[in-house]
């Protein structure tokens, strides 16, 4: 009788720990310092409630915090450094070096600011002078000088501006309204490329050459936009959209992936890129 209750306790215990309760996710908003390598995705929803999920079976490990500075995308080593003043911004190389200061033309509301970006290689910058018409000011950040500027169409007050290679992601929204308003694709010469089927909830992923991905803020579905051309790639359904979740997207040339928050906290989405295929991994939320 002892040796069968040393079984049955062996048997308990080897059963706990394949039928372990998941990791959950103790959830925000919107995830931050989203990060993707080869095999997983990282992300936090505040500076202490940080996660890996492995891509290929979605199972999650908690990761160390992510520290005081916690942007949305985790930046590339080299990526330039931005500082924004009352009418310029200031555009570094990652190491604080060759800094060009660059200044707006066009008066900028105090009550609506601006809205700026630079490209990935630090040789384009953008500043959209908010307001009515907005107006879109492209640099070549080495010489500061003006390359182009362009209005938008009449519309939405606010917006947001990103590069997707050297092309401009331009976004015209009703102020204090997000989900009201247009998208665009531009040249960095102000020539409208295309516009874009929804509008996104951030900045696009560079999936290979001139192709790069865009999403919707409920990450219902992604598309592939070649931004040389502006001509259609791919659209991919990833699934019903939901108001209460917000996702954020990071990519590379194999792989795809949405990260939820909101309701969903914690859930990804992930896209082989090859063949379109979309895998969904639930978390467990706390």
């Amino acid at each position: 009788m002892r040796s069968l209750g040393w079984l049955v306790v062996a048997f308990l215990a080897r059963t706990s720990l394949l039928y372990a309760d998941p990791v959950c996710v103790k959830g925000g908003d919107h995830a931050h310092s989203v990060g993707l390598s080869t095999t997983s995705v990282t992300f936090c929803f505040d500076g202490q409630s940080c996660y890996a999920a492995d891509l290929s079976s979605g199972a999650l490990k908690p990761t160390g915090p992510a520290g005081k500075d916690l942007p949305l995308l985790v930046p590339a080593p080299d990526a330039p450094h931005v500082t924004e003043g009352g009418s310029d911004i200031t555009v570094c190389h990652h190491d604080g070096s060759s800094c060009k200061k660059l200044v707006a033309k066009h008066e900028i509301d105090p009550g609506i600011n601006f809205a700026s970006a630079v490209n990935a290689s630090g040789t384009l910058a953008a500043i959209a002078v908010l307001g009515g018409p907005i107006y879109v000011e492209v640099f070549d950040v080495a010489s500061t000088n003006h390359v182009a500027t362009f209005a938008l169409p009449r519309g939405g007050l606010c917006g947001f501006v990103n590069f997707a290679g050297d092309a401009l992601d331009v976004t015209q929204v009703d102020c204090g309204d997000g989900t009201l308003g247009k998208e665009w694709l531009y040249t960095k010469r102000g020539k409208r490329l295309a516009q874009l089927p929804f509008m996104t909830g951030g900045a696009p992923a560079h999936v290979t050459d001139n192709v790069w991905a865009f999403a919707p803020d409920d990450g219902s579905a992604i598309v592939l936009q070649d931004v040389v051309t502006g001509k259609l790639v791919k659209h991919i359904s990833v699934g019903k959209g939901d108001p209460n979740s917000v996702a954020t997207l990071v990519g590379d040339s194999a792989h795809l992936v949405l990260v939820f928050g909101g309701a969903r906290a914690g859930d990804i989405a992930v896209v082989d890129v090859a063949t379109g295929r979309v895998t969904q991994f639930p978390a467990k939320r706390c």
